[in-house]
């Protein structure tokens, strides 16, 4: 006796059954959904929604989230990091209304390139087709199957032998989330347990699949998803039919029933490792609530294939013909979309400016930071005015004032340099770029430029023979030294000269030189030079300091000698 068993070709799915919670399912939304994270009248994210979106986090804004993610080989934050919290991204219109996705953050972690990405999963969908063609489908093509049936799937080049429950070759796959009709066609019976024949289903027109169209591979977002094949904690899972890592070690199955091209989509829906209450992304019963049965992509060891997709959370076999919620995930690159912020330069720590005498033009385009296609600098002040005596400007040497890069400055002191975004055109015409941080209206930003004092090493008069000398009846030079490294027009320091006797009548007459300062005396006795710095704007001496300096000389008393005849 042959017992003919038929599979639903959709089945094999685990769903959820959540009927009881549906007073507090994410069918309603709870309040406070951040806004859309992408607006689409200026074709880029809106920075004051990822704000909101790294504060609920537990992050001071969204720079410090995707600082935090880069810096993390593992997850830093899942569902339950972010509580109650879902966000808008995308959307889409279905018979002239406009509807807008709503997203449970659910686990926040780094692609193989080390990115920072936000694993985003769709909260709710209503429980019939009112708002778009895909809030619930069949799991394959409508039919039943025979137990143990393969069929032949090809794609990318390749052919497989696969079985109803093999998400690859899934109608739920191609026309949900792909929107083209590369599934199996034809398991073929009416019935579970039936022999009569049926054709498969007809799925939606082409325009009428518009929710996820956003997110597929020619989609405006499509530049801001990382695949799954990218991400190595995703890769690596194991436990269920369908997951990438599935060894096909099981009782009916093998690997090759089972390829894994959907690690290729933007798109795609959740394993139960990921997805189930408090497994890898923690989220809660009521999260995966939904007004039905919600299809997870994991799939069970059965001969027959008929019962062996599981939904959500309570892990219920559902049958590949039946209807069911379809909740996709993606994974939303929060580095790249950081790349698109203008970050404000900063003077790189291994570069430095000393006052020389000169005016220097310093080229700001060599800051860490500067990107000469979305900035240019407008102004240079001085933070204390006061101090110094020539004012610092723009270089000024080009024509177009929003190509200005370059600086001039003399003094030594801090800067305040005043840089503007530029504007650049997209889908809505000239819009400016914006900054990562402050207030994303405002267009400029400054940072600060710092140009050291020129240091002076401490006066000195010479060695013994230089500053020790003989009295000879007439004026003896004493030469203080150059302090600076280099030779200068004008001697830096003044000097007041005493003597230890106090018997000094008047100032000894002193030759600046440039580089040295001459001082002349006729009297024996001990002399010291008090040195102060004429410039204290421009210099200070080696250790820092700006105060007094000495420095010592002698004339020694002459010797007489007497002779006796």
């Amino acid at each position: 006796m042959v017992i003919l068993s038929v599979l639903l070709c959709l089945a094999g799915l685990f769903s959820f059954n959540f009927n009881k919670l549906k007073s507090d399912a994410y069918s309603t939304i709870p309040a406070g959904t951040i806004e859309n994270l992408y607006n689409e009248t200026d074709n880029r994210f809106e920075r004051s929604n990822l704000d909101s979106l790294a504060i609920a986090g537990g992050y001071a804004d969204f720079s410090k989230m995707v600082e935090a993610a880069e810096g993390s080989a593992n997850a830093v934050k899942t569902a339950k990091n972010f509580g109650t919290t879902t966000v808008k991204v995308g959307s889409y219109s279905f018979n002239g209304t406009k509807y807008e996705l709503t997203w449970i953050p659910a686990y926040l972690s780094r692609d193989d390139d080390g990115d920072a990405i936000l694993t985003l999963w769709l909260a709710s969908t209503t429980g019939s087709n009112n708002v778009s063609k895909q809030e619930v489908s069949w799991w394959h093509d409508g039919t039943y199957c025979m137990v143990g049936t393969t069929k032949p799937y090809t794609e990318n080049g390749q052919t497989f032998q696969t079985v109803s429950n093999a998400y690859d070759a899934s109608y739920i796959r191609h026309v949900m989330m792909l929107g083209d009709t590369n599934y199996i066609k034809g398991w073929g019976l009416t019935t579970l347990g039936g022999s009569g024949s049926a054709t498969h289903i007809t799925p939606p027109s082409a325009a009428e699949l518009t929710k996820f169209k956003m997110f597929q591979t020619s989609g405006v977002l499509a530049d801001y998803i990382v695949k799954p094949e990218n991400v190595q904690w995703q890769m690596s899972e194991s436990s269920y039919l369908n997951d990438p890592g599935w060894n096909g070690n099981a009782s009916y199955n093998n690997k090759s029933k089972f390829p894994t091209n959907w690690t290729k989509d933007n798109i795609w829906l959740p394993s139960r490792t990921e997805a189930d209450t408090d497994k890898l992304w923690k989220l809660s019963a009521t999260q995966i609530a939904n007004t039905s049965n919600v299809w997870s992509r994991s799939a069970k060891d059965d001969p027959a294939h008929h019962a062996d997709m599981f939904c959500l959370n309570n892990g219920a076999q559902l049958y590949g013909a039946e209807n069911h919620a379809v909740r996709p995930a993606f994974h939303l690159n929060l580095s790249k979309i950081a790349q698109e912020y203008l970050l404000v330069p900063e003077q790189p720590a291994n570069s430095t400016y000393t006052y020389n005498g000169q005016t220097q033009v310093i080229d700001l385009s060599n800051f860490t930071n500067f990107d000469i296609s979305k900035m240019y600098v407008t102004k240079i002040e001085k933070k204390n005015p006061s101090l110094g005596t020539v004012a610092p400007d723009l270089n000024g040497a080009v024509s177009d004032p929003t190509m200005e890069t370059k600086v001039k400055i003399t003094d030594a002191g801090t800067y305040t340099i005043t840089i503007k975004s530029k504007e650049y055109t997209n889908g809505s015409g000239q819009v400016p770029y914006i900054w990562f941080t402050g207030s994303a209206s405002d267009r400029e930003r400054t940072f600060t430029l710092v140009v050291n004092k020129a240091k002076l090493s401490a006066p000195t008069f010479g060695g013994v023979s230089a500053n020790t000398k003989e009295y000879t009846g007439s004026e003896i030079t004493f030469t203080a030294g150059n302090p600076f490294t280099t030779a200068l027009t004008s001697y830096p320091l003044t000097a007041v000269i005493s003597k230890k006797d106090g018997t000094l009548a008047s100032a000894p007459p002193q030759t600046d030189n440039g580089g040295s300062l001459d001082i002349k005396v006729r009297d024996a006795g001990e002399y010291t030079g008090t040195f102060t710095i004429k410039d204290s704007v421009n210099y200070e001496w080696s250790d820092g300091g700006t105060g007094t300096k000495t420095a010592s000389f002698t004339v020694k008393a002459k010797e007489l000698s007497i002779s006796y005849t």
